[in-house]
């Protein structure tokens, strides 16, 4: 059995689905002849943990923690969703002074991010256990990037083979367009992602588009591998939209002002004054953190057919996926949502469930729903399109969801299996 050192942020994971997968992959990796170690902080600063996702992974399964230090714990918990990457951001007109202070600070003191600090007390703990086992592969799995510039480190001193596992972009995120980042910043930041693409044996994205883009860096050392779905989930699901009248659209996760579904909103309009009783069928279901403009403009249109679920954990979400007639996707509009992909998507068309996806159709998503037949996609604002589309997929529901063959390579068991390929061939060709 070999053995490979994960250096990840989130474990256990949050409820992003992003981050769920190096849980799965640590899950089916024995199988296929790699002895995981989990290094996370054993404080981590992020809000919604979902410890349930969990429940399926061996008891066996060795996690090393160590203390970390971020500056997040010095901001008051009201201002920290307008600091930290993965919250709902504000409009430049809402900002105050103190949330622009704080958010400059983030971009340009705390390069890459605010988990830079726990870099070097890493780089010791860890070479103290490479001095004393042997370790076959070492992967970083980013965000947060200081992830990777702990593995960089590790493998200076010791020379071990490394994965750079991108979730998500590195220097091209759009998140950095709202932390009023100086040249100077952004140079540094470019600096070390270079030196990281430079240093490691390998690199994965989990887009096609961040894939192309890290191919023109170097092709030898790019792989493609997406997120995807634990098949074992479904093993007991069932279709339980026919039980009553209602038409079901849910939503699961973060609904910003940057993904305000106005189009879907003058489409729900439009069909309250063309067909109100089938409008009255129609239940909005949302789970997850949605901004409160977005929440009223919704419950403007909808009264009482709207449902604010809040926060729910990953199994909860399983039960409002059994209970949809048409699922949610709404996608970044900045060039994040050209070439990332959601996590959800694979859970979605693994539902069985017609998908109405809001963004580019040109998108990495749009160009999977597109080969799947998983759903439809449209552009947020073009409310008429949205509407008939939204007819197609309440009269014609089986026309567009995803039947599972097409989309088993998504299957997560699959995945680790394609990993754990290149994984060998890395140890292959060192040898």
């Amino acid at each position: 059995m070999k053995k490979i050192l994960i250096i990840t942020y989130y474990w256990p994971p949050s409820a992003g689905s992003g981050v769920q997968r190096w849980l799965k992959f640590a899950k089916y990796l024995p199988e296929f002849g790699w002895e995981p170690t989990i290094y996370t902080p054993e404080n981590p600063e992020f809000k919604l943990k979902d410890s349930s996702l969990q429940d399926d992974i061996s008891g066996e399964l060795r996690v090393l923690r160590t203390k970390i230090w971020e500056p997040y714990s010095l901001i008051p918990s009201s201002n920290k969703k307008n600091a930290n990457i993965g919250f709902t951001k504000s409009s430049a007109a809402k900002k105050t002074f103190k949330q622009k202070s704080l958010q400059w600070i983030r971009g340009n003191l705390f390069i890459p991010d605010p988990r830079v600090f726990w870099v070097q007390p890493s780089i010791k703990y860890l070479s103290q256990l490479l001095e004393q086992e042997d370790f076959d592969m070492i992967v970083s799995t980013g965000p947060p990037h200081s992830m990777h510039m702990i593995a960089m480190g590790l493998k200076k001193k010791f020379n071990i083979p490394w994965v750079a596992d991108f979730r998500d972009p590195f220097s091209q995120m759009d998140v950095y367009d709202e932390y009023y980042m100086s040249a100077r910043s952004r140079t540094k930041l470019e600096k070390i992602e270079q030196k990281i693409l430079d240093n490691c044996t390998a690199f994965v994205s989990t887009s096609f588009s961040i894939g192309d883009f890290l191919l023109n860096i170097d092709p030898v050392k790019m792989h493609v591998i997406t997120n995807g779905y634990d098949a074992e989930n479904f093993k007991d699901f069932k279709d339980k939209s026919h039980l009553d009248d209602k038409i079901v659209l849910f939503h699961g996760g973060t609904m910003g002002e940057e993904r305000n579904p106005l189009g879907l909103i003058d489409a729900l309009n439009a069909l309250k004054h063309s067909n109100s009783s089938l409008f009255k069928r129609i239940e909005l279901r949302l789970a997850g953190n949605t901004s409160p403009s977005v929440l009223q403009s919704l419950k403007e249109s909808m009264g009482s057919q709207l449902v604010d679920l809040s926060y729910l954990n990953h199994d909860s979400l399983f039960e409002e996926y059994q209970k949809a007639n048409i699922l949610l996707l709404l996608i970044h509009k900045t060039d994040i949502g050209r070439t990332c992909i959601p996590g959800k998507i694979y859970e979605y068309l693994a539902a069985n469930k017609p998908i109405l996806a809001f963004g580019d159709p040109q998108s990495d998503s749009g160009v999977i729903l597109e080969k799947t037949k998983g759903g439809l996609i449209f552009d947020y604002e073009d409310a008429s399109s949205i509407h008939q589309g939204l007819l197609k997929l309440i009269q014609e529901p089986k026309k567009y969801t995803a039947e599972r063959e097409s989309v088993a390579e998504f299957e997560r068991k699959s995945l680790t299996e394609d990993y754990s390929l290149v994984l060998n061939d890395l140890i292959k060709n060192r040898n």
